[in-house]
């Protein structure tokens, strides 16, 4: 058997050993609906591999209402992915109370098609800390992704 016949199992077994789904993601946690106040933009460039399991890495900044930005290192999985991209997000984020609440595992659930570049679209995300994040996503590459769960784990770079 040859060894490039491995390798979609290899990735896909790599790429599931290092998922990041968020657990409860707010489920434990009685989260704000509505109106939440908005505390500050966010814009990561995010690239994207996979097949059946999407791996994920990127790095961003989140700027805060204050003017102070802080950088940020993205990692996680998304199951049903299969291609490449490089997606730019940027959005808002709301209700960070506390600067430390904002590290943690964000869930989504996503689907798209990227041919090429790709028609922006939208996501909104959240962690355990009621944190959210409503994003518009670029893409360019080739890439389809359908519905399912998503998660990325969003940490202040060091």
């Amino acid at each position: 058997m040859s060894n490039y016949r491995l390798l979609p199992s290899l990735f896909a077994a790599a790429a599931l050993s290092c998922m990041t789904f968020q657990p409860a993601m707010a489920a434990e946690k009685e989260c704000p609906k509505g109106d939440v106040p908005k505390s500050g933009t966010f814009e990561a460039k995010i690239t994207t591999v996979g097949f059946i399991v999407g791996a994920r890495w990127g790095e961003g900044m989140l700027t805060l209402n204050d003017g102070s930005q802080h950088k940020i290192h993205l990692s996680g999985a998304k199951l049903l992915e299969t291609g490449a991209s490089e997606e730019t997000l940027t959005g808002e984020v709301l209700n960070l109370a506390k600067l430390e609440d904002f590290e943690g595992d964000y869930g989504a659930i996503e689907a798209g098609l990227t041919i090429g570049k790709g028609i922006a679209g939208a996501v909104t995300m959240s962690n355990d800390h009621c944190v959210y994040i409503n994003a518009t996503a670029e893409s360019k590459g080739l890439k389809l992704s359908a519905p399912a769960p998503a998660g990325i784990l969003i940490e202040f770079e060091k």
